[in-house]
């Protein structure tokens, strides 16, 4: 089986690796793309996150066909910024689209992002700064995971995604 990934972050191939194992999907391949997302590098909203999901799948098929390729699914991943009354929320959107084309979506938990690290970012523009990157700067944590600092190393930002490809996987037949 040919699993397409839509990003060549390491942490997100680990996690739909490690989704993958946890739900027995036994003998896959992965192909992972660099895919455009077409968005900010901080998405804002669950509108924005899922439409970078949704670029980043279509942006795939595109590079695919260009190679006259084939994938048995194809799964995306990007995390936005949700603001929950005054409160900010880091969350992945998970879209998985299989041979068929049917989409199945899903989401990661969330952990919350100080207000200040987000307000930094947002001041700095989110076409090209993100919460991660600025909380990294100020207070030393890793960029693509704050996750693991701010839950004091109880789940990293690879365990949550991964959490969330396996609810996404678990809908397809």
């Amino acid at each position: 089986m040919n699993i397409g990934v839509t990003s060549k972050s390491q942490l997100k191939i680990d996690a739909i690796v490690d989704a993958c194992e946890e739900m027995a999907i036994k003998h896959h391949t992965l192909i992972s793309i660099d895919c455009d997302s077409r968005i900010n590098d901080q998405p804002f909203n669950m509108d924005e996150t899922l439409l970078g999901a949704e670029n980043r799948l279509n942006d795939f098929k595109t590079k695919m066909l260009n190679r006259n390729e084939t994938c048995d699914m194809i799964i995306s991943i990007e995390n936005g910024i949700i603001k929950m009354g005054e409160r900010y929320i880091d969350m992945a959107v998970i879209v998985i689209e299989t041979h068929g084309h049917v989409r199945f979506y899903s989401t990661s938990s969330g952990i919350e992002f100080d207000s200040k690290y987000v307000d930094e970012a947002r001041k700095r523009g989110f076409y090209s700064n993100t919460v991660g990157s600025v909380m990294a700067e100020l207070i030393g944590c890793t960029g693509n995971d704050p996750h693991s600092t701010l839950t004091h190393g109880h789940f990293s930002r690879q365990e949550i995604l991964t959490d969330g490809v396996m609810k996404c996987l678990s809908q397809i037949d």
